[in-house]
């Protein structure tokens, strides 16, 4: 994973894939100062990734790269307010619909026989 600036003051984060030789580049947009605008697009960033259904560790590994450059350019860090430490959370648990279905009675004669 690189990242890459350029003469407008953006940062792209690359990441390459070595097993298939792909690669991934994400424009992130540099911090001026830490304000509810830049939490907003963070928020919104997490969702981009989680809708993409990428893993959660890429998520984190994605933000963290947005703090690394927020940590240089000496701003305020959204990624550390409560939002989008619960946005995280909620990428790492999983959403599964819930399968199960009600004991019906035949299914509840067949539990009563096997344990007899």
């Amino acid at each position: 994973m690189h990242l890459l600036f350029d003469k407008f003051g953006l940062v792209f984060l690359e990441h390459f894939n070595e097993k298939n030789s792909t690669s991934l580049t994400i424009m992130i947009m540099p911090a001026a100062t830490f304000d509810l605008s830049r939490t907003f697009s963070v928020a919104l960033f997490i969702a981009h990734l989680s809708a993409k259904r990428l893993a959660p560790a890429t998520i984190s590994t994605y933000i963290s790269g947005i703090t690394y450059v927020d940590k240089l350019k000496g701003c305020g860090d959204p990624t550390k307010v409560f939002l989008i430490l619960k946005l995280l959370t909620a990428t790492k648990s999983p959403s599964r619909p819930d399968v199960r279905l009600p004991i019906t009675l035949p299914v509840l004669r067949l539990l009563v026989d096997t344990l007899k």
